[in-house]
């Protein structure tokens, strides 16, 4: 018989008392003999027991129930057969006791295994590790059972971890449950916001927890649009720069990144942004804000300033420290100052127009800029691809030709980077002109709306 067997995945449940694990022999419960075909297979009928003798039962299959009776045990329990969903699992079904414990699996191949009552407060990971589950096979002949005592039902659903009871909590709360007509994208729109903290009550308050602080990131925009994701919605970090941030820093790098133009002779070219190092810097504790929505494992703060923070949160982490945003409102004087992350960048700009929060005017004028760098750098490329286009129709050696190709290009390279620098200035200042213009805004709604935070 064949004894190996796939991972098992399932519902997690708690541990508890499966089929009785003593006795020995084969004890029938049957209530009067009957004949056995001699042609069954012996798969269908007979006492099976684990490798150990420690626990053996009468398996009767003879009907359209899989019936068992445990050793040292008078009832006969008709056996639930569910199937197993998880996708990682092998192909079979959990053959479950009165309870709604399996007691058994039953693979598709046809083999049988014990489950050990140990394995159920964490049926989905021990049965991934190839942990708890025991040959059960035939050791002796058995007649029927005789009409079942007892019945299998379906497994319950799992008990809720305290980190899933804990998002629940805060999900009730949450802007969008309690305002359907608000959607998660709206947490960019600062109309909306402000809206929103106007209608709220105090219970839909929340402020960050110490020692959570590193996990917030700063997602000015949603990436889940009606109810298509679309992105992260976070500034777009293209790498590291060598700079390390400053506040006080000028230009795009106040914010936090800086822009570079790498970009090859005939490449299509963008301008990439690099992060400084030291930024974004960490929100502050006592930060506080409404739960706009929860999405998976992760919520979506919105502070009074319209700044938009997302957090996930883990069991691992839940455990020891718990929830990462407690309810009530701190003290005003432990308040940290608005304004605490500013950045936005084009792909950022973008998804806010997409979800309606900012004018469609405003993100085509930024993207414009940068579609002026791109087509400057496209035209330097199609006056070099002519020379190099003479260079190739020569009849000079290809040596020749090729340092002469190598050439073009290298010149070709720098002559952008001359011409183009133009555009990249004007792309910083439109971005720097949207990052100002969104901040004096949020700004104006931070002083309407903070009285009402209670």
């Amino acid at each position: 018989m064949r004894t190996a067997f796939v991972a098992v995945s399932a519902l997690v449940l708690a541990a508890c008392s499966g089929p009785a694990t003593t006795g020995a022999g084969p004890t029938t419960g049957a209530t009067a003999p009957a004949k056995v075909d001699p042609n069954m297979p012996k798969w269908k009928l007979g006492h099976f027991s684990t490798p150990d003798g420690l626990v053996g039962a009468v398996v009767d299959r003879t009907g359209d129930e899989v019936k068992v009776k445990m050793d040292k045990s008078n009832d006969v329990v008709a056996l639930f057969m569910e199937q197993q969903k998880n996708f990682r699992g092998p192909k079979g079904n959990y053959l479950n006791g009165p309870a709604g414990k399996p007691w058994f699996f039953l693979s598709e191949g046809g083999v049988l295994a014990y489950i050990k009552p140990s394995t159920l407060s964490n049926l989905a990971y021990n049965m991934q590790k190839r942990r708890g589950m025991l040959p059960f096979k035939r050791d002796a002949d058995a007649p029927p059972l005789g009409p079942a005592t007892k019945k299998g039902i379906a497994m319950p659903p799992p008990e809720k971890s305290p980190a899933e009871k804990y998002s629940d909590g805060v999900k009730a709360n949450s802007v969008v449950v309690r305002f359907p007509e608000l959607k998660p994208q709206d947490a960019g729109n600062l109309a909306k916001v402000e809206a929103a903290f106007k209608k709220a009550k105090s219970d839909m308050f929340f402020h960050v927890v110490e020692g959570y602080t590193e996990k917030f990131r700063w997602v000015p925009a949603s990436g889940l649009i009606d109810n298509t994701d679309h992105g992260a919605g976070n500034v777009l970090i293209q790498g590291r720069g060598d700079d390390t941030w400053s506040p006080k820093a000028k230009g795009i790098k106040r914010y936090g990144i800086s822009f570079i133009t790498p970009c090859r002779f005939g490449s299509p070219c963008r301008i990439r942004q690099l992060g400084l190092k030291g930024w974004p810097q960490p929100i502050k504790a006592s930060t506080v804000g409404l739960v706009w929505n929860v999405n998976g494992s992760f919520i979506t703060l919105v502070t009074p300033d319209g700044g938009r923070y997302r957090v996930g949160q883990w069991w691992n982490e839940f455990k020891a420290k718990g929830g990462p945003l407690k309810a009530g409102v701190p003290a005003k004087a432990s308040w940290p100052k608005p304004l605490q992350h500013e950045t936005y960048d084009l792909a950022v700009i973008r998804l806010l127009a997409k979800g309606g929060a900012i004018d469609k005017a405003e993100a085509d004028a930024v993207a414009a800029l940068g579609d002026a760098y791109f087509t400057c750098k496209k035209g330097v490329w199609k006056k070099g691809r002519k020379a190099q286009e003479k260079v190739e129709a020569s009849k000079e050696d290809a040596n020749k030709k090729y340092g002469k190709l190598t050439g073009i290009a290298k010149r070709h390279e720098k002559l952008a980077d001359k011409q183009c620098a133009k555009t990249v200035k004007k792309y910083e200042r439109g971005v720097i002109k949207f990052i100002k213009a969104r901040s004096k805004k949020r700004l104006a709604l931070y002083k309407a709306v903070q009285g009402l935070v209670k």
